[in-house]
């Protein structure tokens, strides 16, 4: 006996994001990263940051996401600039944070945990939303 299974997806319901207000929540992100007269910003603005960054994520994810995507070099050119930029503030973060006298292990273990968030989200958009956006662009052909 042989059974052919099948997974089927809903319509997509959510509008097309823009593709703008993507780019400055990232930027945002950004600003919010350079902004601190520390060697790390707060616990609640490194939240922030990590909440701002999934949600452009959540927001290139499936149907929706994957139109304003696909083909779309431009915006997937200014995004992975500004993951760049993220990226080497991240790496810097994790500097500032091994040389950080944290009051206790435990709140060193959140700030790191929250770097993680931001740099998961990152991660995600390119290497999950951009290359799967690039390859659909490969198996669709051009327009």
């Amino acid at each position: 006996m042989c059974g052919i299974i099948a997974v089927l997806s809903r319509p997509e319901t959510r509008s097309i994001p823009v593709a703008g207000d993507l780019l400055a929540s990232v930027d945002s992100v950004l600003g919010l990263a350079t902004a601190t007269t520390g060697p790390l910003p707060e616990d609640d603005r490194l939240r922030e940051m990590a909440t701002a960054m999934a949600g452009v994520d959540m927001a290139l994810r499936g149907d929706a996401g994957m139109w304003l995507m696909a083909g779309n070099r431009e915006f997937h050119a200014m995004l992975n600039s500004r993951l760049d930029r993220l990226d080497a503030w991240l790496t810097t973060a994790d500097r500032a944070l091994e040389r950080l006298e944290a009051p206790s292990a435990a709140a060193l273990e959140r700030t790191a945990n929250i770097l993680t968030a931001i740099r998961d989200a990152s991660w995600s958009l390119r290497k999950d939303r951009i290359r799967t956006a690039i390859a659909v662009d490969a198996l669709a052909g051009a327009g």
